[in-house]
């Protein structure tokens, strides 16, 4: 199945390099993988799309945080 997403790129917070400074262990654990400093937000203008169930979740109480930080899932 094929999905086609219409979107566009917008400015983020600039804020993920110093998450990656406070969480980069805990992001490393779960992932198993060293994340990268920066971020591609995406806008949907049209179409849906829904966090498919197999993605990996930050969640707040596994890095004793007040926020769920993110979804993470594979793109092919």
């Amino acid at each position: 199945m094929h999905l086609i997403l219409r979107d566009e790129i917008r400015t983020g917070k600039g804020d993920f390099s110093y998450w990656l400074d406070q969480l980069g262990p805990h992001y490393t654990r779960t992932t198993r993988m060293r994340l990268f400093p920066g971020t591609l937000n995406i806008h949907l203008t049209s179409g849906s799309y829904r966090t498919p169930t197999n993605a990996l979740r930050l969640e707040k109480e596994e890095y004793g945080g007040r926020v769920s930080k993110c979804s993470l899932s594979l793109c092919h």
